[in-house]
């Protein structure tokens, strides 16, 4: 029972490791493709002027 108890709570602990920097990941990546998108759009009208 002990042995079960350790493997599923290391189980559990390496999920949420795995989840959490797979999020932050997904977000640094989403905000840094916004941010390259979103920031030419800003610059051509100020360059055209």
């Amino acid at each position: 029972k002990n042995t079960s108890e350790t493997t599923s709570n290391a189980t559990s602990e390496i999920i949420s490791e795995i989840t959490s920097v797979a999020t932050s990941e997904i977000t640094s990546k989403t905000t840094s493709e916004m941010t390259s998108k979103t920031i030419p759009r800003f610059k051509l009208p100020v360059l055209l002027c």
